[in-house]
């Protein structure tokens, strides 16, 4: 019912060289072993396989070949997660050994599983093309306990899947033929996603689920990626990627346009629609092609050319000619609008995440871009900072936006296994942006957006609003995804973040200062709710900079040149904070359109279905962020003339 933004799948879009069965490299159990051996070597805590990740890596293994506990029994499951120390400490002596028994055992039932499955979706058939859809949906909390709950399991999904694909394509209900269809497509979907277990034992799949499963038990963050997955993460970050910028859906009546990149070349040519039906790509018809050869056919180098035959509605095809080029997701850079007051301009700017690309594009960059037009427009009197969204990004992002509010001091402190300590400071000497500032979150905020909530909240510069607290991932990751010529793609833990007051984000996340309850305010979101989260710990704050990283003719410069400009730590927000949250509570009692919001999003969390109407594109959270903005401007005001009137 939330308006939601819709994240592009990469994979339907971009460059050869990460796609393709041919591409599948060979993974040795050495190589197995050596990878995950250089991961624990990067490891913040863990440095050596134990009969702790033995245990989790067997639970990790089951959850990503079966999350929706529609394959394995409960007895199956606990023959591997309930192993005795006796037995986890067999796999780790077989580790050691580069032999991984227990797991190819595992994966064995696996795909007994699978087989037994199909043949219960076959059973299910004849019922299913009667059935009413509209049964409640699974829970899907436990693995069924005898094989009567997996086919009851199993029938529940296959219902929930076929009501999502009733409300996407809007009709009342569906004909047996389209029931028989969708079926189809099912299967065939689903075949995707088995076919990699039931391939033999030596093949890349196998092992590939084995470090993916190893990496995870490691802690929360902690992954390792097949070359698909790394091009997608690497495109999340530099937000850019070459392709022509459309996102298929298969669908009941083939593959079919389902959203255009904002100016994409699809989107450019004026001539594609959301809806459209795909026919042909390149002349070559794609009609009853399995969908992962429609997706590999697209792909393709920039500068290249790819013909598209389409169908809308009952109307005749036409063709689309397109260049692949570099596209950049705009959406998902910084933009902004803007609120006005009696003082001036209040700029409301959102940052999706902290992306940082080789040609020099960066948050940092085109966030001071925006604040130069917004003071271009009028005087502004001050700013909103939307984060509510933004799960972090590059850490020297985070920097180098905090260094934009400050005039220079550590930002973040970073601490890693054997202790080691850097500090990441901004030495620049100058603020680019001085006045009321609220910085809005949630508790989808989190990694690099909590370094900067909590670092402008150290100082005191930003007041932050919104849930009681965000979402708690105080740790860093080394990466090798945007890289060049890795021999694998992972991301590992590496250590934990502080800063300036000492006080880490990790499960506690960033508090706000004043509370005004999000969408994900009913929800349990955040770090702890993960498996395996690391703890949360402090250090001592260093609002003086202790230097200690940096060497005796580097101290010398920075005792002259930096350190007299070290941002003061400010008082006056925390001062007017009774004021200002007073304010705010009394708003809120009487918003008539922010009270019904509490009760929505209360409802949602009980299941209830509530009519996207009621919120329109009304943004009650932004609406009181630029209200307590305006309340600043005014006592930032009133200290003013108190201080003239003293003169």
């Amino acid at each position: 019912m939330f308006k939601q933004k819709i994240r592009i799948i990469f994979l339907i879009l971009f460059a050869p060289v990460f796609g393709g069965e041919e591409l599948a490299p060979f993974i040795s159990n050495q190589s197995l072993h050596n990878s995950m051996e250089l991961m624990l070597e990067y490891h913040v805590e863990y440095k050596s396989f134990s009969s702790v990740l033995a245990k989790r890596s067997f639970k990790t293994y089951i959850e990503q070949f079966d999350p929706y506990k529609m394959y394995l029994t409960q007895n199956e499951v606990d023959m591997y997660t309930r192993m005795s120390e006796r037995k986890l400490q067999e796999v780790v002596d077989g580790y050691k050994h580069e032999s991984y028994k227990m797991y190819e055992e595992l994966n064995s039932v696996i795909q007994t599983a699978i087989l037994r499955a199909r043949e219960i979706r076959k059973s299910l058939r004849p019922q299913l093309l009667k059935q009413n859809l509209s049964a409640a949906e699974d829970e899907g909390e436990q693995f069924p306990k005898t094989l009567e709950d997996l086919k009851k399991k199993i029938n529940r999904r296959l219902v929930s899947f076929l009501s999502s694909e009733k409300r996407w394509e809007e009709v009342l209900d569906f004909s047996e033929e389209q029931r028989v269809r969708l079926l189809d497509l099912w299967e065939e979907r689903l075949a995707r996603l088995e076919k990699p277990y039931l391939e033999r034992l030596g093949s890349y799949h196998f092992p590939m689920h084995v470090l993916k499963a190893f990496a995870k038990s490691l802690d929360a963050h902690s992954s390792f990626f097949s070359v698909e997955e790394a091009y997608d993460l690497k495109t999340a970050l530099e937000k850019q990627f070459e392709g022509i910028g459309i996102v298929l859906r298969e669908g009941l009546q083939g593959v079919v346009i389902k959203n255009l990149v904002k100016n994409g070349p699809a989107e450019k040519t004026g001539k594609i629609q959301k809806g459209d039906l795909l026919l042909a790509i390149n002349g070559k018809s794609v009609v009853s092609v399995p969908y992962e050869e429609v997706l590999a056919r697209l792909k393709g180098s920039k500068g290249q050319k790819v013909s598209l035959s389409l169908q809308r509605g009952q109307k005749e095809t036409f063709e689309v000619e397109i260049v692949r080029e570099k596209i950049v997701m705009e959406e998902e850079r910084v933009h902004y609008s803007i609120a006005t007051s009696d003082a001036g301009t209040i700029g409301k700017i959102e940052i999706p995440s902290f992306y940082e690309s080789e040609d020099g594009t960066s948050c940092a960059g085109d966030l001071k871009e925006a604040i130069a037009e917004l003071r271009s427009q009028g005087p502004l009197a001050g700013l909103v900072i939307d984060m509510r969204e933004n799960s972090g990004g590059f850490l020297s992002q985070a920097v180098k936006v905090s260094s934009l509010f400050m005039s220079g001091g550590v930002v973040v402190v970073s601490k890693y296994s054997e202790g080691q300590m850097q500090y990441l400071r901004n030495t620049d000497g100058k603020i680019f942006y001085q006045g009321p500032l609220v910085i809005l979150t949630s508790k989808a905020s989190a990694s690099a957006a909590e370094i900067v909530a909590q670092a402008l909240q150290d100082y005191g510069i930003a007041v932050i609003v919104g849930d009681r607290r965000t979402y708690g991932k105080g740790t860093i990751q080394y990466q090798t995804v945007t890289g060049k010529d890795n021999a694998s793609y992972f991301k590992v833990t590496v250590g934990r973040y502080y800063t300036v007051s000492g006080r880490s984000t990790q499960i506690e996340g960033v508090h706000a200062d004043i509370r005004v309850p999000t969408l994900y305010a009913p929800f349990n979101i955040g770090e702890k709710y993960l498996s395996y989260p690391l703890k949360n710990d402090q250090i001592e704050s260093v609002f003086m900079d202790p230097l200690v990283d940096v060497t005796p003719r580097t101290r010398s410069w920075m005792q002259k040149n930096y350190l007299p400009y070290i941002q003061k730590k400010l008082s006056f927000w925390s001062e007017s904070m009774p004021q200002l949250k007073s304010n705010s509570e009394q708003r809120l009692r009487t918003d008539k359109d922010f009270q019904r919001f509490l009760k929505a999003i209360q409802s949602e969390k009980k299941g209830a279905e509530i009519p996207e109407e009621l919120f329109g594109e009304m943004d009650v959270q932004m609406a009181e962020a630029v209200r307590i903005v305006k309340d600043m401007v005014f006592l930032e005001q009133s200290k003013k003339n108190a201080l003239e009137s003293r003169k």
